[in-house]
């Protein structure tokens, strides 16, 4: 048994962006803070998927509109 969760995160695209979802320079591009609180609130969820589900298996798919090394994917 397992669960499947499927996003998709923010996009990189700087129209808007300002404060901390401006690009940062640090080649996260912009909205990066946002995504990085949508991976917080996924974690949240998953958790509760996994209790109501009874098992700790979950897959995540979709797009996180993130690399390996960025914020939102080290916080997953």
């Amino acid at each position: 048994r397992f669960s499947v969760v499927v996003n998709h995160f923010k996009s990189k695209g700087c129209d808007g962006a300002s404060g901390t979802d401006a690009d940062q320079g640090d080649g996260q591009g912009c909205f990066n803070a946002t995504r990085l609180q949508q991976a917080q609130a996924l974690r949240t969820f998953v958790a509760q998927v996994q209790a109501a589900a009874a098992s700790p298996d979950v897959l995540i798919i979709g797009d996180l509109n993130a690399y390996a090394q960025e914020d939102p994917i080290h916080d997953l």
